[in-house]
């Protein structure tokens, strides 16, 4: 019995999935965090015990105000920067991995011209050299999109802090806000919000909206191109264990 398996394909693979383990636990993690916090908020005031009625309208109107403060936190501000850590990790890693995958395939096959022998930015790099250097056939051109559209939020985010009047890609994000993927403009207009939620202040107005739902999607098309050029580079072998009798 022999197993075949391609330890540079399962790895490569291996560390998308960890990145997208990593977002689902601070996620979760941030609700747990936010009971406990409201629990200690709410058990301080409790201890104070104050005697004089004016002075507990007075002890309560200040925890109240300390309560909304952490909702808001854990509601705009948690999400929006947890998301945008996401999303600024992924295109690193995106980059990163493109690169050593191309360099993996012109060592396996022995290939004249590297991926950093091209011209471009990482993206158009690696396209430009699948195609005409390790002949692979074209990939959808939506998998590319993605990774396009991945790279535009990426740069509205670290280069205009989000906001997206003042990214360059400014008309291609309003584009996608449009089509229900799950990314927005404060304030946000995602229909399912609940009626609670808090008011966006004015300095958060105009700031990339993301959600949840985004983060798994974008995840998926990345290891859908992935997959695809392991499997039609020709010279890779499964991404997970095969026995062979």
């Amino acid at each position: 019995m022999r197993i075949e398996f391609d330890m540079f394909r399962s790895e490569t693979m291996g560390s998308f999935e960890s990145l997208a383990e990593f977002r689902d636990i601070i996620e979760a993690q941030m609700q747990e965090v936010k009971q406990l916090d409201r629990s200690r908020i709410i058990s301080e005031f409790k201890a104070s015990d104050p005697d004089d009625r004016d002075e507990v309208g007075m002890v309560l109107a200040e925890r109240d105000a300390e309560l909304e403060v952490l909702d808001r936190k854990f509601a705009v501000t948690y999400p929006r920067l947890c998301r945008y850590s996401f999303l600024t990790m992924l295109f690193m890693h995106v980059e990163a991995n493109l690169k050593a995958v191309c360099d993996e395939i012109a060592k396996r096959k022995k290939l004249r011209y590297h991926v950093s022998e091209f011209r471009g930015a990482v993206l158009e790099r690696a396209k430009t050299f699948l195609i005409k250097e390790a002949s692979l056939p074209p990939l959808p051109s939506a998998t590319w999109e993605a990774l396009s559209n991945l790279q535009k939020l990426r740069d509205c985010i670290v280069h205009a802090g989000g906001r997206v009047a003042n990214s360059r890609d400014k008309a291609d994000i309003e584009r996608l806000t449009e089509q229900n993927l799950g990314l927005g403009i404060t304030p946000p207009t995602f229909p399912d919000l609940p009626e609670d939620y808090p008011c966006i202040e004015d300095n958060e107005v105009g700031l990339l909206q993301i959600e949840p739902g985004f983060c798994i999607a974008i995840v998926n098309s990345v290891k859908s191109l992935f997959k695809e050029i392991f499997d039609r580079s020709g010279c890779f072998g499964p991404d997970h264990v095969v026995r062979v009798d």
